[in-house]
């Protein structure tokens, strides 16, 4: 039976042979770590059974790691998102050389801190604001005193909230950051 595409198993390897085809790594790992021979197939002389003990020659000797069991497979990749590009990615939607493009792009529509009110005059609103409120108010409500970093509105400049102390807190820069991340997935 001949495989153009690696879709699916041929009829002679085993499961452990086929899932080494996929990702060595993690079939090296779980294969070690439960004690198994992962070069064996139901054909001793077929080429899958020959490749894997040349290209791994110790491991069914070697110990696994804790961490090795821990070790989930690979997203499956995908185009770049950029026109054109053959580039596969896996984590972001595009490739390296273009991601950097893209973030000039976005950086040069957002405008710099100062077009968006963020000048002299708000740090130095924000220094006074941290020196009389120097802890996390989300920190505190769980009972730990942890340094404020980030001086948070309330209610956003966006949604027409203002500088003054009121409409102010304190925050560390995890609070923070799942504050922002909150309001922007609301905001959709």
């Amino acid at each position: 039976m001949r495989h153009d595409r690696l879709t699916s198993a041929p009829a002679r390897v085993t499961m452990a042979a086929w899932q080494w085809l996929q990702n060595p790594l993690l079939t090296l790992n779980r294969s070690v770590a439960n004690g198994a021979a992962i070069h064996k197939t139901s054909n001793p002389g077929s080429p899958v059974s020959q490749a894997i003990p040349q290209a791994l020659p110790n491991a069914a000797t070697q110990p696994a790691s804790d961490e090795a069991k821990d070790i989930m497979p690979y997203r499956a990749g995908r185009p770049c998102a950029w026109r054109g590009c053959p580039a596969i990615v896996r984590e972001s939607r595009y490739c390296d050389e273009h991601l950097a493009h893209v973030r000039k792009i976005q950086d040069a529509e957002r405008g710099t801190a100062h077009e968006r009110g963020y000048g002299a005059r708000w740090r130095r609103v924000r220094a006074m604001y941290l020196r009389k409120h120097p802890l996390c108010v989300e920190c505190q409500r769980l009972g730990f005193a942890t340094p404020a970093t980030d001086v948070d509105h309330v209610v956003s400049r966006r949604r027409g909230g203002t500088d003054a102390e009121s409409n102010l807190q304190s925050l560390c820069h995890r609070h923070h950051s799942a504050k922002t991340m909150k309001q922007s997935l609301h905001r959709g």
